[in-house]
């Protein structure tokens, strides 16, 4: 007889309560909220330095156009000063290929004026 109790308490279901069963499931519940929770703050922080990253790499993208932008703006300017002391009157009574081809303006000989049409000038 002390073998078949022995047997029998082995094979004998232990008698677990519903309470028992009620605080298992709550902290199963509890863990894997737990569980939820820590992946969630880990995904937002690997997600904040990755947008962290991009906007600084997209400010440096951006100094450089500006640096761009200051240097282009400079060279416009530089360009825009020569043209205008090219243009200067100067320059051009200076230019000694600008005067071959000027006449004088007092007696011109390329006008020509028909009797019957009014000009701008006779006014």
């Amino acid at each position: 007889m002390e073998n078949s109790k022995k047997t029998f308490y082995k094979y004998k279901k232990r008698f677990v309560s519903q309470r028992t069963k009620t605080k298992q499931d709550f902290i199963k519940w509890i863990n894997s909220t737990f569980l939820t929770i820590m992946w969630l703050i880990i995904f937002l922080f690997v997600y904040y330095l990755w947008t962290l990253n991009a906007n600084a790499t997209l400010g440096y993208s951006i100094r450089d156009l500006d640096i761009q932008i200051s240097q282009l703006q400079d060279q416009k300017e530089i360009i825009e000063t020569k043209i205008d002391k090219i243009k200067s009157l100067d320059n051009i009574s200076k230019d000694r290929y600008s005067n071959t081809d000027m006449e004088d303006s007092t007696n011109p000989i390329s006008l020509i004026v028909k009797d019957n049409e009014t000009y701008a000038y006779n006014y």
